[in-house]
Order: C-alpha cells, then sequence, then structure tokens
C-alpha cells in the first residue's frame, strides 16, 4: 500500500501543470497513511530549505504531527534531522544542535549506525 502511494506519488510530480508542492499538497489531501503524509510534508520543507528555512520547518513540524501519529521512527529522525539542518542558514546552531541530538538520539534507538554518523 505504501510502495503504491509513494508510486502515485511519484508519478503526479511529473504531470505538466503542477507544481511540486502542489502535487505533494494533493497527495497529503488524497491519502489517509500519516507515513505518506510525512514524506510529502518533508519534501515540501526541503523545497524551502535554501529559500526561507522558517517555511520549511513550518512543513517539517507538520511532518513530524504525521510521523509520531504513524509511530514512524526512522521519519521523525529524519525530520528531527531536517529542522535542525533549517537552523544552520540563520546560525541557530544551539538549536540546530539540539534538534541534530534527538534525531541522534532515534537513530542510535534503531542501530541505525549510518545514519547516526551522518549526523
Amino acid at each position: 500500500m505504501r510502495f503504491l502511494l509513494l508510486t502515485i506519488l511519484s508519478l503526479m510530480l511529473s504531470f505538466a501543470g503542477f507544481t511540486q508542492k502542489d502535487s505533494l499538497l494533493q497527495v497529503i489531501e488524497n491519502t489517509t497513511d500519516d507515513s505518506t503524509k510525512a514524506e510529502a510534508y518533508i519534501q515540501i520543507g526541503l523545497l524551502y530549505y535554501q529559500v526561507n528555512p522558517d517555511s520549511s520547518r513550518y512543513w517539517n513540524f507538520k511532518a513530524l504531527e504525521h510521523a509520531e501519529k504513524a509511530d514512524d521512527l526512522l521519519h521523525r529522525a529524519a525530520i528531527e534531522k531536517f529542522i535542525g539542518l533549517s537552523h544552520m542558514p540563520q546560525e541557530n546552531y544551539e538549536e540546530a544542535i539540539v534538534w541534530f541530538k534527538k534525531s541522534a538520539k532515534k537513530m542510535a534507538e534503531m542501530n541505525n549506525k549510518r545514519n547516526t554518523a551522518m549526523l
């Protein structure tokens, strides 16, 4: 089911006339799966990462809500890392470190050495 929804997400991104954000918002509106919603919100947050870190955090916090509902530890860890990254362009290093530590803790809980090492 999740694979099908992610496939639909990929197809929707390729349709002419839609922006990526609009396509992702459609996925969010049309699915009940919280992990899929979290992934779509993450992708929207990434669109804003360089140009508007505040907007990036807004979308990532929406993603975090759905990842928590889905009890999706991997997405939660990734989102926390992205929230930390969104603080970097504004030189909010202390806040970034707080979020990186949260992410690293979750990665360690999952014994995800590769992603833990990347933090």
